[in-house]
Parts: structure tokens; C-alpha cells; sequence
């Protein structure tokens, strides 16, 4: 878990921005 500004809600699990990030370039979407 880290701390930030920015975090995400995904598969009900906290992400912080870039984890986030590379998790959608995995699944390969391209972050907005």
C-alpha cells in the first residue's frame, strides 16, 4: 500500500497511480 495523492479502486483492491497505470498497459489500455 502507498501513499499518495492519487489512488484507484480496481477489482476491489487500492491501487496507488502507478500501479494502476502499469496494470491497465498490461491489459493494454492506454491510461486517459
Amino acid at each position: 500500500f502507498c501513499v499518495g495523492d492519487k489512488f484507484f479502486l480496481k477489482n476491489n483492491m487500492i491501487l496507488c497511480q502507478t500501479d494502476y497505470e502499469e496494470g491497465l498497459m498490461k491489459e493494454g489500455y492506454a491510461p486517459q
